[in-house]
């Protein structure tokens, strides 16, 4: 099933999450995380994916680390960008803080993100994304990192323009093969209120 997980809430547990996670909801505790296939960040709005049977999950985990799964974001970001690019930049853990990533030209794991601009304003644009890989933090680090961090980020932009809590970013998209079936999925969604809320500020 595709499951539209809200802003705020922790996708499985984890340090210091134990209970209220969509994990905690789903009551599969057969499977491993009770199916849950992929993870977004607590204050990451949209689609997951979370397989029903052990078969399926089996299915769809391969199908990630074969990059067989379509996933794509949209995203509020300080300044004006200007085209299209690919952001290709390994990630490790901070060594000044454990609960951050920051990117390194020597080791770490590989990280591919795609963006492309969907409006420009006076001082922010409106993009979306598409992960090759998907590590922790991967779009948030990789847009500090060209130098436009995500709007609303306390972690990796603290002095974000907007004052709202929590990043601009949601996954808007999903689209891969059925593990059973063999039919394609593709789901789209709308941005949440939070989300179109602050474009209408923006103009």
């Amino acid at each position: 099933m595709i499951v539209n997980k809200p802003r705020g809430m922790i996708t499985h547990h984890g340090a210091g999450a134990t209970e209220g996670t969509l994990q905690d909801l789903l009551e599969r505790n057969d499977l491993d995380r009770n199916g849950i296939v992929h993870r977004l960040d607590k204050n990451t709005a949209g689609l997951l994916i979370v397989a029903k049977t052990a078969e399926a999950q089996l299915k769809l985990q391969e199908c990630l680390r074969n990059r067989e799964i379509k996933r794509t974001y949209t995203g509020i970001v300080e300044g004006v960008v200007h085209d299209h690019g690919t952001i290709n930049k390994n990630l490790i853990r901070s060594p000044r803080n454990r609960t951050k990533y920051i990117t390194t030209k020597d080791g770490g794991r590989e990280a591919v993100t795609h963006y492309w601009v969907e409006r420009q304003f006076k001082k922010h644009t409106l993009l979306k994304f598409q992960l090759e890989t998907g590590r922790t933090h991967q779009i948030r680090v990789h847009c500090k990192s060209i130098g436009h961090p995500l709007v609303g980020d306390s972690e990796y932009n603290p002095k974000s323009s907007i004052k709202i809590d929590g990043q601009m970013l949601e996954s808007i998209a999903l689209e891969f093969i059925h593990p059973i079936t063999q039919k394609e999925i593709s789901i789209n969604i709308k941005s949440t209120p939070i989300f179109v809320d602050v474009l209408n500020k923006l103009g």
